[in-house]
């Protein structure tokens, strides 16, 4: 069956990472990034969706300095948290997740079976409530949930 996280803080925040990584503190979020798309959830978690690009993005990069992501508000942008030069969201698409920086983009993507999305909306978390609405790009929780409950529902379940 698919599994999704969707949050509007980071997606490696530990409540919605609780399940999908094996770190021993909740603090190590680049590594639980890695655990994400490289380790130990590889394949496992179809649909990612919310903030946290911080831990995503290589140690020299801002985050509209990824590609796709060069015209997002300055109010997510920002840089890396990482001491390294991984570039996770680059492992994503070569894991054939498909990657989108604003609602506009996750609103354009493919709602197939087996369709895969990494959405990273904001640097860290989102936005403060009602401040949200003001920064352009930034997708609301029933947004997210609705565009993966499209996709979800044409996946086979574990029943078919």
């Amino acid at each position: 069956m698919s599994t999704g996280l969707i949050t509007d803080t980071r997606i490696t925040h530990a409540t919605p990472t609780a399940f999908a990584a094996k770190q021993v503190s909740r603090d190590f979020e680049p590594e639980i990034a890695a655990d994400l798309i490289n380790g130990v959830s590889r394949d496992k978690v179809q649909i990612m969706l919310g903030g946290g690009g911080r831990n995503l993005i290589p140690e020299s990069a801002r985050f509209s300095d990824i590609p796709g992501c060069e015209g997002i508000d300055p109010a997510v942008d920002g840089s890396s948290q990482r001491e390294d030069e991984r570039d996770l969201i680059a492992d994503a698409q070569d894991n054939g997740f498909a990657v989108a920086c604003d609602g506009a983009q996750l609103a354009a993507l493919p709602e197939n079976e087996g369709t895969k999305i990494l959405g990273v909306f904001a640097r860290s978390g989102f936005p403060a409530f009602p401040e949200r609405a003001e920064v352009a790009g930034v997708p609301s929780i029933l947004d997210m949930t609705q565009k993966s409950v499209s996709i979800m529902e044409k996946n086979p379940t574990a029943s078919s």
